[in-house]
């Protein structure tokens, strides 16, 4: 009979933190804990949570909305008006 095979493989990746996080981090850890564990299922809590717009305000939200790809030239000239209504495109640009 041969070996069980694993249903999903990982892949090893290496990855560059600042020391301070790691110490966050590693102060989380119990002795016997998975480093790599505790960095899975952090990333897979960020990525499967969901994002309550009512605590993001209405200026960050025309903010992100104007530098999307999708957004058409009548909406990002509205925007600008009630955002950016002194600023040059250029230094729009550039807060980017």
């Amino acid at each position: 009979m041969g070996r069980r095979r694993v249903k999903e493989k990982h892949i090893p990746m290496s990855l560059s933190m600042p020391y301070a996080l790691i110490q966050r981090v590693d102060s989380q850890l119990s002795y016997k804990s998975s480093r790599s564990k505790w960095v899975q299922n952090a990333i897979i809590q960020k990525l499967d949570e969901n994002i309550d717009l009512s605590l993001i305000t209405s200026m960050r939200l025309m903010k992100e909305l104007y530098f999307r790809n999708d957004c058409d030239d009548f909406m990002k000239r509205s925007i600008k008006l009630i955002i950016f209504p002194q600023m040059k495109d250029e230094d729009i640009e550039k807060l980017r």
